[in-house]
């Protein structure tokens, strides 16, 4: 297992080498973590020897991709061979993260999006304002929020608290649907022991009990028989 990264711009590039087992998963998500602390919401995960994901891995990756959306930013995913990108489209749509064949073309991704932002943004001349009273500005803005204020506030929403939270969502669902499937699974065994009772009862008990009933009648009458001639 080896992990590099390296700057392409604004885009952080994180190189991973190795399949992507579950202690694998838990150092990048740290490494990400780290990157998104530091202000870096770009990056590009570089997985040259992965050719499938498991459903948890994908998981994973779209809990960090969701988290660098709420940062305005993106993880991409590079060096996907075209089969390994088609089983990721078909787990979920839209597509849980976005995979490129070459890292150039993830990189270039975000220049894409961000252009095309620009473009969304730009707007025709706004008219020319009506000046506001000096208190109706101060109600509807509110007090100002000092920088040190904002950072701090910034910095505890990219600890790794944020990150434990997200997945103690996570965390909770699964369990749902795990208590869930018992009780499923415990109705079925309990329907399955009543079939198995009911199978053991002839429907018709009365008409058993009298073919019983005829029967020791038969027994008693050959005992009987073999008495006389005994």
């Amino acid at each position: 297992m080896k992990i590099a990264l390296r700057a392409l711009g604004d885009v952080h590039v994180l190189a991973v080498e190795g399949e992507l087992t579950p202690h694998l998963v838990k150092v990048v998500k740290s490494g990400v973590a780290k990157l998104f602390s530091n202000g870096k919401n770009k990056i590009v995960i570089e997985l040259p020897d992965v050719k499938s994901f498991t459903g948890e891995v994908l998981r994973e990756l779209a809990i960090l991709n969701l988290f660098a959306r709420e940062l305005s930013g993106e993880v991409v995913l590079s060096l996907i061979d075209a089969e390994t990108m088609k089983r990721v489209a078909a787990f979920a749509v839209p597509p849980v993260v976005s995979c490129f064949e070459t890292t150039e073309a993830a990189v270039a991704s975000f220049k894409d999006k961000a252009k095309a932002k620009d473009k969304a943004v730009t707007r025709p001349a706004a008219p020319k304002a009506v000046p506001t009273p000096p208190e109706a500005v101060k109600e509807k803005v509110g007090a100002p929020v000092e920088p040190a204020k904002a950072e701090e506030s910034l910095t505890a929403e990219l600890s790794g608290e944020a990150l434990k939270a997200i997945e103690a969502g996570e965390v909770g669902r699964l369990r749902k649907e795990l208590e869930a499937s018992r009780r499923e699974n415990l109705l079925l065994k309990e329907q399955l022991s009543a079939w198995v009772v009911a199978r053991r009862e002839p429907q018709d008990v009365g008409a058993y009990q009298e073919k019983v009933r005829g029967l020791e009648a038969q027994l008693e009458k050959v005992l009987a028989q073999a008495g006389e001639k005994g």
